[in-house]
């Protein structure tokens, strides 16, 4: 009987939390939107840019800033089917990447030295993302296999 006691609070706690739970869980729905957490999209990345200058007499003059820009990012569908010929699958496997950028845009790094010679810096946007099969001519492909 005491045992029952003592584990009563943690019992209407957990009451209380799941009706809690119940009543306001739907209120939630569509708060978070599922294209925000699936598929592959265009995000915002704060860029780490370090860009020091090294003067005629050896100073080295620091400059560097976190730079937003716009990424892809997220999951896309793949797939692995077993087959009876080497390497014994068949694997696709599509990573979300670019498929529409913006002009250039010309940034000026926030923590630079007042004699630092530009100080700027040029970023790409990505304006449309795609899932797409892993192409090292614009992307870093390492351990993707198709």
């Amino acid at each position: 009987m005491k045992d029952m006691l003592k584990m009563m609070p943690i019992r209407v706690i957990a009451v209380i939390l799941c009706s809690l739970i119940l009543i306001f869980g739907p209120l939630c729905h569509g708060a978070v939107s599922s294209d925000l957490l699936l598929g592959c999209h265009v995000g915002l990345y704060f860029l780490p840019v370090y860009k020091p200058y090294k003067t005629d007499d050896g100073r080295i003059l620091q400059c560097y800033g976190r730079v937003p820009v716009r990424i892809c990012k997220g999951t896309c569908d793949s797939y692995e089917l077993g087959d009876y010929k080497m390497p014994y699958t068949i694997s696709h496997h599509p990573v979300c990447t670019y498929k529409a950028v913006s002009e250039p845009r010309t940034v000026t790094l926030e923590n630079c030295h007042p004699d630092h010679p530009d100080p700027t810096y040029k970023v790409f946007d990505a304006t449309q993302c795609e899932c797409s099969v892993c192409e090292p001519k614009y992307t870093s492909c390492e351990n993707y296999n198709g």
